[in-house]
């Protein structure tokens, strides 16, 4: 129908053909036919565009809910690390605690003077006993005793900070903890 019509309007255009009166009703035809194609296009565009919006809306949706899975599942993973950090925790704490029993019990002795002075100090440093020998006893020489007496009580205090740090540090697992 269009090749007709374009034959026919080259035709009077040529000046070799008469206007044909169908030629109106034909060119209404084919501009109703595009109308009508026009149409249809915009309205499998409109369908097209409302499909669209559904699949916007389903994958927003799914988007929606796996986010929520997600943070669920950080949220639980988060509060099993703080349970089990907190058992941790407290298992540290029992453990420190019967480490510290041991030490106030556990002993060390510092010696000076070849065993004339003798100083006993718990692994919490209290002191437990001293000894000092009668050899080591000079009224006219109070110096020398006081030297073998400090003597004694840094070494035992060496020992049992060496007890404290070796009892203490397993519990730990060798953090460094303040006032410990």
């Amino acid at each position: 129908m269009l090749k007709k019509a374009r034959e026919q309007a080259k035709a009077e255009a040529e000046g070799k053909a008469a206007p044909d009166p169908q030629g109106k009703d034909v060119a209404d035809s084919v501009l109703e036919s595009s109308r009508q194609i026009w149409l249809a296009g915009l309205g499998a565009f409109a369908r097209a565009q409302e499909g669209g919006r559904k699949v916007f809306e389903a994958l927003v949706q799914q988007g929606q809910a796996l986010e929520s899975r997600t943070k669920q599942a950080a949220a639980d993973t988060a509060n099993a690390a703080r349970e089990a950090a907190q058992a941790k925790a407290k298992e540290m704490q029992a453990n420190m605690a019967k480490a510290q029993a041991e030490l106030a019990e556990a002993t060390v002795e510092g010696t000076a003077g070849g065993g004339a002075v003798v100083i006993v100090l718990t692994g919490t440093q209290d002191m437990k006993d001293i000894r000092i020998s009668k050899d080591a006893v000079d009224p006219d020489d109070v110096e020398t005793l006081q030297d073998l007496i400090r003597a004694a009580f840094s070494d035992a205090l060496t020992k049992s900070r060496e007890l404290a740090a070796n009892r203490l540090g397993s519990v730990t697992g060798g953090l460094k903890i303040p006032g410990m």
